[in-house]
């Protein structure tokens, strides 16, 4: 059922996506990862901790990762939400981010 099916799917280097992308190989899709280089990271090891996590993942699986490099376009959702906070506005940057970088 899932014969000739290609899926691309977002790689933080985390559990959760690298879960997924398992799952999706495990089930026959032909799958691709993309990570998405933002210039931070959740974890004190940092952004390349990340992005050699998910490569790793990916190797493992025997998919290919994309690397995208968004760290200037991610600077001014950063801006955006800067001026937001000072303008006692409420910012929301997922949805700058999703509109502008994710879809």
């Amino acid at each position: 059922m899932t014969k000739n099916k290609s899926v691309l799917i977002a790689m933080s280097g985390g559990v959760d996506s690298s879960v997924a992308a398992g799952l999706l190989v495990r089930d026959g899709f032909t799958v691709r990862g993309v990570y998405m280089r933002l210039g931070q990271s959740r974890r004190p090891e940092g952004a390349a901790r990340d992005e050699a996590d998910a490569q790793t993942v990916a190797d493992k699986l025997g998919i290919g990762l994309e690397v995208v490099d968004y760290r200037e376009q991610m600077k001014g959702i950063i801006r955006y939400f800067i001026d937001e906070y000072r303008q006692a506005r409420t910012p929301n940057p997922c949805c700058i981010c999703n509109q502008r970088l994710k879809f």
